[in-house]
């Protein structure tokens, strides 16, 4: 039957439920990755944050405002997750005080709505696998965003520790001050040296590389020190992550290939068995 060994112990067979929670779960965490992943990208379309535009193949129209263009499979995706949650939660309140046998909470209850809400993930696969393909970026409004709001600022605090040796706590102060005084019209440059002497005391030489360096939010793309969301860490990473996503897919080819051998070999040992009480019956 393709079975890899007997269960040791029978109650292992009958009464451990752990398969049905464990799928729940997995099957859970997965469906909210993709509603995550949903929720970013929806934030990111409205018009406030306007850093992703998507075609009309992945949205639909407003029963009311001709203008607006509603991304109902985004919405889909940060909604079905609530099936999968809904299911988990019924098979641990059904397995919660279940004795050691046989009972109907454990072949029944525990996955009564798991099947479906299992379809409703396989669902949100190729829906969400779309919307990534299609996302188109506003690499202008993005690269004006992240110029604004000093999405830069640890990166000062962390030159100002490893170029001037201070200690990251007071480079951190320094820094907030820097972020206080340009806020309220300063120079970047009169700013940092004012904020570092008012924090130091001493005076700053020569920070016209630093704040080339740290300020620029192309520089962090390519920086190549740390474990940080540089363009080259995030290229290794990613392919890392299709190695291991190649690596499952051959492990699964495996697995179906073995089920589909026990269910041909299954079938092959039935209709022998069936073939031979045909003839113990005729004779």
């Amino acid at each position: 039957m393709g079975f890899s060994r007997a269960q040791p112990h029978p109650l292992d067979s009958v009464a451990n439920p752990d398969a049905v929670i464990e799928l729940a779960s997995v099957g859970t965490q997965l469906s909210m990755t993709i509603g995550r992943l949903g929720q970013d990208f929806y934030l990111w379309s409205t018009y406030e944050f306007g850093m992703l535009e998507f075609p009309d193949r992945v949205a639909s129209t407003s029963s009311i405002m001709p203008q607006k263009k509603n991304l109902t499979v985004l919405e889909n995706l940060k909604a079905r997750p609530a099936a999968l949650l809904g299911a988990m939660v019924t098979g641990i309140t059904a397995l919660r005080a279940v004795p050691f046998g046989h009972s109907q909470e454990v072949s029944l209850e525990a996955g009564r709505w798991l099947w479906e809400a299992l379809e409703e993930l396989r669902a949100m696969l190729p829906a969400a696998s779309i919307v990534v393909e299609c996302a188109t970026p506003r690499r202008d409004r993005m690269r004006g965003l992240v110029s604004e709001n000093f999405a830069t600022a640890t990166a000062v605090a962390d030159l100002l520790s490893s170029t001037y040796g201070l200690p990251f706590r007071e480079a951190h102060h320094v820094t907030g001050r820097y972020v206080r005084l340009a806020m309220e019209g300063a120079d970047p440059e009169a700013a940092l040296r004012t904020a570092y002497t008012e924090e130091t005391g001493r005076f700053l030489d020569d920070i016209a590389p630093l704040l080339a360096e740290a300020l620029d939010p192309a520089c962090m793309l390519e920086a190549t020190t740390g474990c940080g969301p540089s363009r080259a860490e995030t290229i290794r990473l990613h392919e890392d992550a299709r190695s291991r996503l190649r690596a499952d897919q051959e492990a699964a080819a495996g697995r179906h290939e073995g089920q589909r051998f026990a269910a041909h070999a299954l079938a092959t040992a039935c209709e022998k068995l069936t073939s031979a009480v045909s003839v113990t019956r005729s004779t």
